[in-house]
């Protein structure tokens, strides 16, 4: 019961983890193409 739990525990961490990775690395990674865009135009 302890392993199951210490193994569903690190699963909701790495979800969580990779939800917070995602919502920081998207506007980024938009911003950037935007500004390589923005460069190549002009």
């Amino acid at each position: 019961m302890l392993i199951y739990d210490a193994r569903q525990f690190s699963l909701s961490n790495i979800l969580f983890l990779g939800f917070l990775f995602l919502f920081i690395y998207i506007p980024n990674f938009i911003a950037l193409v935007s500004l390589i865009r923005r460069r190549s135009n002009s």
